[in-house]
């Protein structure tokens, strides 16, 4: 019999104290926070254009839009609570449906400007950085993609400008948006008038957005006045709408913010103050005592002082048991008994978030057991693919509520005398872990033993964009599919250079490392090469690494690394996409040049643009289904991302919008009509 200091007596004891508490905490199952008024940024993602302005203690958001009538100047700002927000009960639960979360806000806002631009807008979404459209799409969806279920946006709009396309009745209205810019519900400012002038003065209005998720309710309040100087809210909202069921709208965990953009005339919007509160889920179910009314109402009292103190107690110990958990792992040394000194990996709280369709940690540190388990041994049927890093294995995880959860698991062996390296690349991942896109893979975890260094990451079942490019078989991708998947890559690559804190310089952006999924969505992944940095402190000097051929001049001949060098291999990723060719190893097509076998793909697309032949490069599988303009567009969009001077490269947020908007063509008019010369020795 092994005595109580053992701790295998700690999982019983957790279980035990878990069932009790459950109910207490599923009762207080709520989020909430508080700025009177913002002192500071913290808890807050403040993105794009947008900016803490400590003298006032206020966001603002579009505070460097010009006004510029060129597209290009457009904008989007926004502003994001950094936690995820449980919405929704966990999906996985066996036996329940999912029930949503009542909610409700309030927020100080105005706008400044010297007409309307965009607005702004309250949302709700899935991700903490939005990529959509700039202008009348207020950067809350993509164009394309109005009115998708997929979307999982909802939204209360505050707009400034007339969009008939989206059946706007003036250009100040407010509208509640599921999924679509053409509002569910709307209240227009404005009468039988298409122009007026309510929302662009200057002076505060404040709101308060409820959602009862009993009545499926949302109500929306606003007035003139500030919560700073106790304005009341109105006593009837100037939006009531019903039947409004946002169950397969959130996922289980949202993100809570705003969002705001402007683009032919300069708008500035002021957030001054801002809480949130999420309530109860509608369908928890909640043991109640039954009292007899006729008694003393502080038997109630007594109770709910009672379930308060010991749902309190609970948590308390669940936490002190987790706590020596830890510590007794931490201080065990790991690594099969051969003295390895263990590799720590220190996560924020923030990062530590529940997965929302598999009620699992992520990220956390797996075992080695775990993971063999669920490559069955690191089978070779298993086998994903191998290569300088290791080996790529598929494997099956089963969470405590029974669900099955496909990985990838990358498994690589760590040297002594590469200590250095594989500390520097758990500290890089440290950190990436925290950041979530839409269009970046996300990691589960890792695990080192038996010197080991194995990542988990969430599995892509369409394997990479090099082998629907480059392989062998009948995989082929439709010119409207291989936008889409350089768009998703250019989103990544916008959020990595300018949607978090600090900038994540990825190095090696090539078909190999896209991946996709069951959908064929672009997933930028393995960062084993990344650099993080300060914004204003981006001409960094390393290493030289990457892949030849993506590598752009500069980190080749002096060793700098910056946002325009990930520009100039998301190029060469264009090129290889519209063309079906690998940067290296093509043939030149021109049966007048000698010497074509030892031309690479860039060389290639800069010789047939000088000579006006663009479409003799198109991908032959594609036949004739495709648009000539834009695949022209495609090849000098990679060109321009390949200009020998990092200077002449655009921005990834520029790319970006561009694409999304239907704006290459613009953008690549300033590419010059034959190969510059090169400030670098090749």
């Amino acid at each position: 019999m092994k005595p109580m200091g053992h701790p295998i007596w700690l999982p019983i004891l957790l279980m035990v104290i878990i069932q009790k508490a459950t109910v207490y905490i599923q009762a207080q199952n709520f989020s909430s926070f508080n700025f009177p008024t913002f002192t500071s940024a913290d808890k807050l993602l403040i993105n794009s254009d947008a900016e803490y302005m400590s003298n006032s203690s206020s966001i603002w958001l579009n505070p460097f839009n010009n006004g510029s009538s060129s597209s290009l100047f457009y904008t989007c700002g926004e502003l994001v609570y950094s936690e995820s927000i449980q919405m929704r009960s966990n999906t996985s639960t066996a036996g329940a449906s999912p029930a949503v979360a009542s909610f409700n806000t309030s927020f100080t806002f105005s706008i400044t400007g010297d007409q309307g631009s965009a607005g702004m807008a309250f949302m709700f979404a899935v991700e903490s950085y939005i990529t959509g459209s700039i202008g009348s799409s207020m950067c809350l969806l993509l164009k394309p993609q109005n009115g998708l279920a997929s979307n999982h946006l909802f939204a209360v709009e505050f707009d400034t400008w007339w969009n008939p396309e989206f059946d706007d009745p003036s250009n100040n209205h407010v509208g509640v948006n599921i999924n679509s810019m053409n509002s569910t519900a709307v209240y227009n400012y404005c009468g039988n008038l298409k122009d007026c002038s309510y929302f662009v003065t200057g002076q505060d209005f404040t709101a308060w957005i409820e959602y009862d998720s009993t009545t499926q309710v949302v109500a929306v309040f606003l007035t003139n006045g500030s919560l700073i100087q106790n304005v009341a809210k109105p006593p009837n909202p100037i939006i009531q709408a019903p039947h409004i069921d946002l169950t397969n709208v959130f996922n289980d965990y949202m993100f809570v913010g705003f969002t705001g953009s402007a683009a032919m005339f300069q708008e500035i919007k002021k957030i001054k103050s801002w809480s949130f509160r999420s309530g109860n889920f509608e369908s928890v179910s909640i043991p109640v005592i039954q009292i007899n009314p006729k008694q003393d109402s502080k038997r109630s009292w007594v109770g709910l002082i009672a379930g308060v103190v010991s749902a309190v107690c609970g948590l308390i110990t669940v936490i002190l048991c987790i706590a020596y958990c830890v510590f007794r792992r931490r201080v065990k040394p790991r690594g099969g008994g051969d003295g390895e000194e263990a590799l720590s990996m220190e996560f924020s709280s923030s990062a530590n978030v529940a997965e929302a369709n598999n009620q699992l940690l992520w990220p956390r540190e797996f075992s080695f057991q775990e993971l063999s388990d669920a490559t069955n041994g690191f089978s070779k049927d298993c086998l994903l693919g191998e290569g300088g890093f290791g080996q790529v294995f598929r494997g099956t995880l089963r969470t405590l509520s029974g669900y099955q959860c496909e990985v990838a698991v990358k498994r690589t062996k760590m040297k002594e005398s590469n200590r250095a390296s594989s500390r520097e690349f758990l500290a890089e991942l440290s950190v990436i872990s925290q950041i979530r896109h839409r269009n970046l893979v996300r990691l589960y975890g890792w695990c080192q033993e038996n010197k080991n260094l194995l990542l988990v990451f969430e599995y892509m079942p369409n394997s990479s964009l090099e082998k629907w490019l480059f392989g062998e078989g009948d995989k082929n991708l439709t010119w409207q599919q291989r936008q889409h998947i350089v768009s998703g890559v250019a989103a990544a690559l916008v959020y990595l250079h300018e949607g978090w804190n600090q900038c994540i310089l990825h190095r090696d952006i090539k078909a190999a490392n896209v991946l996709l999924n069951k959908e064929l969505n672009p997933h930028v992944g393995d960062f084993g090469l990344a650099r993080l940095t300060n914004h204003s402190n981006l001409g960094r000097t390393t290493a030289v690494a990457g892949t030849f051929g993506y590598l752009a001049p500069e980190m080749a001949q002096e060793g700098k690394v910056t946002q325009k060098s990930d520009v100039y291999s998301f190029g060469i990723l264009a090129l290889e996409v519209a063309s079906g060719r690998p940067v290296l190893r093509t043939n030149l097509i021109y049966e007048e040049d000698d010497e074509a076998e030892q031309v690479n793909l860039l060389e290639c697309v800069w010789h047939a643009h000088e000579r006006g032949e663009l479409l003799r490069l198109v991908d032959p599988r594609l036949g004739s289904v495709f648009d000539s303009e834009e695949v022209k567009w495609m090849f000098q969009l990679g060109l321009l991302c390949c200009h020998p001077d990092p200077d002449a490269r655009p921005l990834m947020r520029v790319v970006h919008r561009c694409m999304v908007d239907g704006e290459v063509g613009q953008l690549v008019a300033t590419l010059p009509a034959s190969k510059p010369r090169s400030p670098y020795w090749y």
